[in-house]
């Protein structure tokens, strides 16, 4: 079985002491005893395995009241994933930004930019990234992720053209003249560290909006024949990519 993984944001010294909501998954959740091997991330590419050592008795597990440190024995530095994908998404309603984070951390996507589009339904402020940031460390614990995903609101579509790189951004949109998916994925530059993909809120972009990421040469794909939901679409393309990222490196035999 895996040694189970916690977040600590500094692996800097030999013993760390993780922070309380961490400490109750490793005593209550997972009811982990002295000398226990875990591993911690500190969401920046940094890992680090090591031994529980000061997980207290039974009445004190009761009491809610014991932070957990442990004794770090092996660093170990983990590459940041390239090519990087962003995902420039309109904010969607309910609970279904936490479930969108969670899949996006799940299939290794970079960073998530909650954009506000002119039709955007749903608006989103600094309030809400502590809580999007907290899904995605649980996302990354239970897939054993190093990286923390940027999560980022209140961008602009203008923003987003004067920012990206000629060539590594594509606009989502339901229409069967706009080139696959794949197809532009099959034609990125080997040579660029970062892509993103632009997707709409339900009632897609305004003509206002197509028309400046016409002017910057933005190119159009499609998802499939169906009319998807926010997150459906930013997790088919999520998927995709790092399937693709997945057959680029096994051709040029990485891990």
């Amino acid at each position: 079985m895996a040694a189970p993984w916690f977040y600590c944001d500094d692996l800097s010294a030999q013993r760390v002491v993780l922070e309380a909501a961490e400490s109750h998954h490793a005593l209550h959740a997972l009811r982990l005893r002295n000398g226990a091997e875990v591993v911690l991330f500190d969401g920046r590419g940094q890992t680090a395995t090591g031994l529980l050592e000061s997980a207290p008795g039974d009445s004190a597990r009761r009491k809610g009241r014991c932070l957990v440190a442990v004794t770090l024995v092996e660093r170990r530095a983990i590459p940041y994933p390239v090519p990087a994908l962003t995902l420039y998404v309109a904010a969607c309603k309910g609970a279904r930004p936490e479930w969108l984070v969670e899949k996006a951390t799940e299939l290794g996507v970079a960073a998530l930019i909650l954009v506000d589009f002119e039709r955007s339904v749903v608006r989103t402020g600094p309030q809400h990234v502590e809580k999007l940031h907290r899904t995605a460390i649980a996302a990354c614990k239970q897939c054993q992720r190093a990286w923390v995903p940027d999560i980022r609101v209140g961008a602009t579509l203008p923003r987003i053209l004067a920012s990206v790189a000629p060539g590594a951004l594509a606009m989502a949109v339901p229409s069967p003249e706009a080139e696959p998916f794949l197809t532009w994925l099959h034609n990125f530059p080997l040579t660029e560290p970062h892509g993103g993909v632009l997707i709409g809120p339900e009632g897609g972009f305004s003509p206002a909006e197509c028309e400046l990421a016409r002017c910057a040469e933005v190119p159009t794909v499609q998802l499939g024949a169906q009319i998807l939901r926010v997150e459906t679409a930013a997790t088919l393309v999520a998927a995709v990519w790092a399937a693709w990222t997945n057959v680029r490196a096994h051709e040029k035999g990485e891990p």
